[in-house]
């Protein structure tokens, strides 16, 4: 049998998977085979060996156990998601959209929780985000006053990994009816708008639409006739570019009750690594 320190785990967030290796199965999908994983929330690190290659039992009897086969299959995807990655990023360069002064980041957990009834559930976290060094970023993200996505190499790339992620391998996670949770996050720089910035209504206008700022719920409201006057309206509407987006290019997610909740953030900073969109999906009791 294979040997196993590992037990049950709280929460796989407490997790951190140290020299994984994996094999190849008959339908030539992995497995892994051996790891050390370290759970931070005791300091312990277990080892799981399974050279031999047993088939396992998996953890069913306790409902506060993320079992070792969901945190399994939660990392073959992350593998997934990283050559789904590579491959985007390959091409955005050989069209010069991007360069290595871009970098995007993708990255999945599971996390545990409870549904309306008190009943435990698990929950598949997927976040998408990037980062771009100062002296590129007005010219592979969004230059100043723009928000629209195509106008931003980096935030068009990632959210081309998220296209092809749902409509390809986390496809099994997007099921009608099945609850979603969608975080959009647009951020802007403190420089001063002075007179205005033209909105062309892209994305509808917005009477006190509800937003999260500084983890604060608010407001903010945008039209075609006043325009953008403010950062925050300008975090905003780079928000809604990545919902619009999501609603045409994604359109499998159109099937699930999603929950779309904007947070939206002005630095203290100027410049363009203060001008950026990040998205994060949480899958309700996906497993």
């Amino acid at each position: 049998m294979p040997e196993e320190k590992v037990g049950g785990f709280k929460n796989a967030d407490d997790l951190e998977f140290r020299d994984v290796k994996y094999g190849v199965m008959a339908n030539d999908n992995f497995e892994i085979i051996y790891a050390q994983i370290y759970n931070r929330a005791d300091g312990e690190t277990y080892i799981y060996d399974n050279h031999e290659r047993v088939p396992l039992n998996f953890m069913d009897g306790d409902d506060n156990v993320v079992s070792l086969e969901i945190i399994q299959q939660q990392q073959m995807e992350e593998l997934k998601l990283q050559e789904i990655k590579k491959k985007v990023i390959e091409e955005a360069k050989l069209r010069n959209v991007i360069s290595d002064h871009t970098n995007i980041t993708v990255d999945s957990r599971v996390a545990s929780d409870f549904d309306a009834n008190g009943e435990k559930i698990l929950n598949y976290i997927v976040k998408f985000s990037y980062e771009v060094e100062p002296e590129f970023s007005v010219h592979e993200d969004f230059a100043p006053g723009k928000y629209h996505v195509e106008e931003s190499g980096a935030a068009s790339s990632m959210l081309s990994i998220v296209k092809q992620a749902f409509e390809g391998d986390l496809a099994q996670y997007v099921k009608d009816g099945k609850k979603l949770n969608v975080k959009i996050s647009g951020t802007a720089d403190s420089s001063p708008i002075i007179h205005g910035i033209k909105y062309d209504g892209a994305y509808g206008d917005f009477e006190n639409e509800p937003v999260y700022q500084n983890d604060q719920l608010t407001s903010i409201s945008v039209n075609t006739k006043d325009g953008i006057k403010q950062n925050e309206q300008l975090a905003f509407i780079r928000a809604m570019g990545v919902k619009d987006y999501l609603e045409k290019n994604v359109s499998n997610l159109n099937d699930m009750k999603s929950d779309y909740r904007y947070y939206i953030t002005v630095s203290e900073g100027k410049g363009g690594e203060f001008r950026r969109i990040t998205t994060e999906f949480t899958f309700i009791d996906a497993f």
